[in-house]
């Protein structure tokens, strides 16, 4: 049994991309755009063909017709231009059921038992364990490498190290957004996989936020507002059921909960991850022989694939600041010329500052900071402040 969209619930028809005409059309060009199209499917036209392209011009038939009852009255069109402008789901430009790949998901996990949700996430991890780079087994062996080499793991290790991580989160972050779609929440296509150093903690208030949105919709699904404010505007409405709806008895899914628990323990996970990766991380100092003492100020370069981005900050350990200052034109001039050395001679400390994917920037930053003041102020490192 699979879920059916439906009109005003899960999409509503574009009726002015239906006709053909802009919304900014007269009533006129409206009605004549209409008449044009409705020749097409005149029963004289449709005699002889197949039943199939027959039931398809009488629907569209019907469709425009219903266009024309909806968009040439003023009163009518514009009703119906308030209904489209709040409209936030999906349109359907030829009367055809459409819906949302997350709708749709999510009204087909809604008749499924918790069972049946979970065999349909663990067939998915499987899945995507066999797809990705991702293998425990090494990433616990180089973690074990990392413990017995302590602070002084040579590069390659720590490349290595960093590799398997991002892996693991990789892997992880695919799960995450497999369910939560499921959940509503934000797509991590569109805002990026970024974790950060309170991901746990993030996740839940945007699980309790999505789960408030969610029995919003399940409310106006239940009492079918858009798809009643369509029926009466076309006319096609029948007679309101005598039996009230209890708007306090409607529940999430039964899946949410559970699916939900799962979303927390992978996002704790992807913090874990996360905490790893900035542990192992070490900015790097050109002119190295020339950096064997702090000097009085610092610049801190994002490498990108274009450029670099470079933040200035001025040290004071005795105050236990790390205040962030404007960059001299002079310096910036030198820094995106690379010559490190003039701006080292200016008093400035010079740090580069790979990017790390999937991890928040101002995260990577203030790790850099911390780095930087446990190589140049060892003594000062649990009083020293970031202010970046």
């Amino acid at each position: 049994m699979s879920y059916e969209p439906r009109e005003g619930i899960d999409y509503i028809v574009d009726f002015y991309a239906l006709a053909g005409v802009e919304p900014e059309a007269e009533s006129e060009i409206i009605n004549k755009a209409i008449n044009k199209q409705l020749s097409q499917y005149h029963p004289d036209r449709m005699s002889g063909l197949a039943p199939e392209i027959q039931a398809r011009g009488e629907h569209m038939s019907r469709l425009l017709n219903k266009a024309r009852g909806i968009l040439v009255p003023i009163e009518k069109r514009t009703q119906y231009d308030e209904i489209r402008t709040g409209w936030t789901g999906p349109f359907s430009k030829t009367g055809d059921p459409v819906i949302t790949i997350s709708r749709a998901v999510q009204a087909e996990m809604a008749m499924k038992s918790n069972e049946e949700v979970e065999q349909s996430f663990a067939g998915g991890d499987e899945r995507v364990d066999k797809l990705a780079s991702y293998s425990q087994s090494r990433l616990d062996f180089l973690e074990k490498m990392m413990e017995v080499a302590g602070d002084n793991a040579p590069d390659d290790l720590r490349q290595q190290y960093e590799e398997a991580l991002l892996e693991y989160d990789r892997n992880l972050s695919i799960k995450e957004a497999q369910r939560g779609d499921l959940l509503g929440l934000a797509d991590l296509n569109d805002r990026g996989y970024r974790a950060s150093l309170s991901y746990g903690e993030d996740k839940v208030l945007e699980i309790e936020a999505a789960k408030e949105v969610q029995i919003e919709q399940l409310r106006a699904i239940a009492m079918g507002k858009t798809a009643r404010k369509l029926e009466l505007l076309s006319g096609e409405a029948t007679e309101p059921s005598a039996e009230l709806i209890d708007l306090t008895t409607i529940q999430l899914p039964g899946y949410f909960d559970t699916v939900a628990e799962q979303v927390k323990g992978i996002a704790e996970k992807r913090q874990t991850v996360a905490e790893k990766r900035l542990d192992n991380y070490q900015p790097t100092y050109p002119e190295a022989e020339l950096q064997t003492d702090p000097k009085s100020f610092a610049a801190f370069g994002f490498i990108g694939e274009d450029k670099t981005t470079w933040f200035s900050f001025s040290p004071d350990l005795d105050k236990g600041s790390f205040d962030a200052i404007a960059t001299p034109d002079d310096v910036t001039t030198l820094l995106e010329a690379g010559d490190y050395r003039a701006v080292i001679e200016k008093d400035f400390n010079v740090a580069l500052l790979p990017v790390l994917e999937q991890l928040e920037l101002m995260d990577v930053l203030n790790e850099g900071i911390n780095k930087y003041v446990n190589k140049y102020y060892p003594d000062d490192e649990e009083s020293a402040g970031s202010e970046a």
